[in-house]
């Protein structure tokens, strides 16, 4: 398992790494503009995963895949960075796409060990583990944001730690296989 120390290390690094200059973010044939929007969002990125501010690291991230579609370079530290912050947000979704972008699908399969894919669609209400919380901390936040918007919209798609829940008076088993309809 890695050290999430040495993560936060990382994007102070990456903040740092990445204002050396627009040249490399406009190798991709972006705009001028479009380049140092990049560097500026690479360093938010670095800064905020840096202050475990995960929710907005995701956001910034997103933001960087909209200037990838213009082709500016999205490199693989910046996957691997916004993968630890969906990760540690509880967006395990993204945290695996990202993980595999990023060139590290070890950690992507070390997911599909622990997380099942689901489908909610019900009356919004409360998701409750039946065997308490999780104990790994990005359990943890996957379970709690899935809760959030349950409880908002009572619709989910994505990933839940493995187990039994309870959704009203329905009883749900996601698994490592398939998807748990809901």
């Amino acid at each position: 398992m890695r050290s999430w120390s040495k993560v936060v290390l990382f994007a102070v690094a990456l903040g740092a790494a990445s204002l050396t200059g627009l040249e490399e973010a406009r190798a991709a044939s972006c705009s001028a503009a479009e380049a140092s929007e990049m560097v500026r969002l690479r360093a938010e990125l670095g800064r905020l995963v840096g202050k475990n501010q995960h929710k907005g690291a995701v956001a910034t991230f997103e933001k960087m895949l909209v200037l990838g579609k213009q082709k500016c370079e999205i490199k693989p530290d910046d996957y691997k960075l916004a993968a630890a912050a969906a990760r540690n947000y509880g967006d395990i979704a993204d945290a695996i796409e990202w993980s595999n972008a990023g060139g590290v699908p070890s950690d992507a399969a070390e997911f599909a060990t622990r997380f099942g894919q689901v489908k909610i669609s019900e009356k919004a209400g409360d998701l409750v583990k039946d065997s308490g919380l999780p104990f790994m901390p990005d359990e943890r936040a996957a379970l709690a944001l899935v809760q959030e918007e349950v409880k908002a919209t009572g619709k989910f798609t994505g990933y839940l730690p493995l187990g039994t829940y309870k959704l009203g008076t329905k009883s749900f088993e996601v698994r490592t296989s398939g998807v748990t309809k809901v």
